[in-house]
């Protein structure tokens, strides 16, 4: 599993096995809230997008790296990119908490 560095320097790798914690890729910087979801696609990349960060980043599982991607946003695009990040990440608490709550009643 890995992190992604809303406010951390790095990506964090997690592995369950042993339950440690790996710093991976570039130190990114010490601004907060730089990305809040990802999304993985079927070539084991996670891509995150940007809250406060002006690209996105891509974390490539296999190969252990986290480039940024070259494309920077523009003012328009950063601000339609956080709201769609921030509209999807409050579908998937949705999503999660309507899926999982039941499960966790214990009466």
């Amino acid at each position: 599993m890995r992190l992604i560095p809303l406010n951390s320097r790095r990506v964090v790798k997690f592995n369950p096995v042993d339950e440690s914690l790996t710093e991976i890729g570039p130190d990114l910087g010490d601004e907060r809230r730089k990305w809040v979801c990802g999304v993985l696609a079927d070539s084991g990349c996670i891509f995150c997008a940007p809250r406060r960060a002006r690209q996105f980043l891509k974390v490539d599982t296999i190969n252990g790296t986290v480039p940024l991607l070259d494309a920077e946003l523009s003012e328009e695009e950063h601000r339609l990119s956080t709201m769609r990040a921030s509209g999807a990440l409050a579908m998937l608490l949705m999503a999660v908490s309507t899926l999982c709550l039941p499960m966790l009643d214990t009466s």
